[in-house]
């Protein structure tokens, strides 16, 4: 219906709006708040800067690394079952206080950088809790800023400085240089014989079986970064079934674009028998794609934008990640994701975990549980089933914006004028949401129109349970400008889509959606 409004000086021309509105009234579904039965347990309540989970233990610390006047620092473990916490070493002196940094839980102790004595050091498992020298480190040897070594037949792998090396767990024996770069390298993953990695140009791969290294023969781009794109959070999953040449590895790692507005997605390639390299364009993952164009790059899934995504685990034929909000230094809260591997890029991913304040972008698993922690909080585990968390969204207006309209609410829209449109949403049921996203469909004689669907100007937006909107404010609702393909003269059809893209999981999405028809006409705009 139409509605007499007051000047939306944001967005109007001086001859005032013109609104149509157009309110959803279809009662929700469901009414229950939809709590899930899954909650994160606290299993360490503490000061976490550092932290590691794996076989069987928790370890987490915390240091002076960037504390001007602080000379503390601690390194405590517990198991994962929750029973004695112990407190493994304290310090305080200034001149050794970073420590415990880059921390890798191994079968045999915990690695770490002790940056203040220059060296990688392990804490053993048992007592004296003393820790020893692994191996000397420094200058361009020093492990890169959180950065843990990896662990691979015998070997601790590491970055250092546009370098990676490696040395025998045990201490024995020289520091190796397995590969050289000429940029920084964000990220290492050792699969058998291979070592991947991720810097500045790429995706970059090397063997290390030969006789002196590094095996520069074997050195390899798997696919290439542009300029404006970088990466890291390397991880992989084995195909062993299906046709031959299908079988083999999927690398899959978080790719984001250098300047803001920032977008990160996970993406994916598979290296087999017959593709040891992997270009655009770009391809959802799937058997069927695979076949098609099984050298061709994935994209397995896309945050909100500027929400960041750590380093996504897989376990059990599920990718578990965290992904936070970097839109402000004041507002980082995150979420805890879950997708099966084998879906397509459109399938929705579970949510799991919400509204987690200062998430941390490390991921363990241990014992059939997820552990995840919040910077000096502490650290929380979360089945690996946990259910998902739903919400219930519901377009609920769609306002027309050009010029003021008379009070007989009968003003046509004018063709080829500057028209914005206000878009409004609610959630009627579940948690809190901070991301909520929208996009404007549009449609002539049937077709979709140039650009469609279009993204807010004012991106993704936070909604309440049973909260509203007032449309004095500007930001309690979505809002797009319409192309100027889109407003010549004759008919349209827009339609608001909440959530389009299924970043959570609703049931209920027959009330996401809200469509209007317009006509826009050739005649003088209306000036009161």
């Amino acid at each position: 219906m139409l509605r007499v409004v007051s000047i939306f000086t944001r967005l109007a021309t001086v001859c005032g709006i013109l609104a149509i509105l157009l309110v959803a009234s279809a009662p929700s579904l469901y009414a229950e708040t939809n709590t899930p039965s899954d909650t994160p347990t606290p299993v360490v309540t503490d000061s976490v800067e550092e932290w590691s989970v794996g076989n069987g233990l928790i370890y987490w610390a915390y240091n002076c690394y960037a504390d001007e006047f602080v000379s503390t620092a601690a390194l405590k473990r517990k198991p994962v079952n929750g029973s004695i916490q112990r407190v493994l070493e304290s310090i305080d002196d200034a001149t050794k206080c970073v420590t415990y940094r880059n921390q890798l839980s191994a079968s045999d102790g915990l690695y770490y950088l002790d940056d203040s004595e220059g060296r990688i050091a392990r804490m053993p498992l048992g007592e004296p809790y003393t820790p020893t020298e692994v191996k000397a480190v420094s200058g361009n040897q020093s492990l890169g800023f959180n950065s843990p070594p990896a662990e691979a037949n015998g070997y601790l792998y590491w970055i250092g400085f546009k370098q990676i090396l490696r040395t025998l767990k045990d201490g024995s024996g020289a520091i190796e240089t397995v590969a050289t770069s000429d940029s920084l390298i964000a990220d290492i993953m050792v699969i058998g014989s291979t070592v991947y990695w991720v810097d500045d140009s790429g995706i970059k791969s090397t063997s290390v079986n030969c006789d002196t290294l590094p095996c520069i023969d074997t050195a390899g781009t798997i696919h290439t970064f542009s300029s404006t794109t970088r990466g890291a959070g390397l991880f992989h999953r084995v195909i062993n079934s299906g046709p031959i040449a299908l079988r083999g590895t999927v690398i899959y790692w978080v790719e984001h674009n250098t300047s803001a507005p920032y977008t990160y997605k996970i993406r994916n390639c598979a290296v087999g028998p017959f593709v040891l390299a992997c270009e655009d364009p770009v391809v959802s993952p799937g058997a069927a794609t695979a076949a098609a164009a099984p050298d061709a790059v994935g994209t397995f899934y896309t945050a909100t934008t500027n929400w960041y995504i750590g380093k996504p685990i897989l376990v059990n034929g599920n990718i578990y990640w965290t992904e936070r909000d970097i839109s402000s230094v004041n507002n980082n809260t995150g979420d805890v994701k879950r997708k099966a591997a084998t879906a397509a890029e459109a399938d929705p991913a579970d949510t799991i975990a919400t509204n987690q304040a200062d998430i941390d972008g490390r991921l363990y698993t241990d014992s059939d549980l997820l552990f995840f922690a919040r910077r000096n909080t502490g650290i929380y585990s979360l089945s690996l089933t946990a259910t998902a968390i739903t919400r219930d969204f519901e377009a609920s207006g769609l306002e027309v914006t050009q010029a003021i309209q008379n009070l007989a609410n009968s003003a046509p829209l004018v063709a080829n004028k500057t028209t914005y449109v206000r878009a409004y949403g609610k959630q009627l049921a579940g948690p809190s949401a901070p991301n909520v996203e929208a996009r404007l469909v549009g449609a002539k004689n049937g077709n979709p129109l140039p650009g469609s669907p279009l993204q807010p100007l004012n991106g993704a937006r936070a909604l309440t349970s049973g909260g509203s909107f007032d449309r004095a404010r500007l930001n309690d609702g979505w809002y797009f400008q319409l192309p100027g393909s889109w407003i010549g003269a004759g008919q349209i059809t827009l339609k608001l889509e909440i959530d389009g893209r299924q970043i959570h999981n609703d049931p209920n999405r027959a009330n996401n959606a809200l469509s209007q028809t317009l006509t826009f006409q050739n005649q003088p705009p209306v000036c009161v």
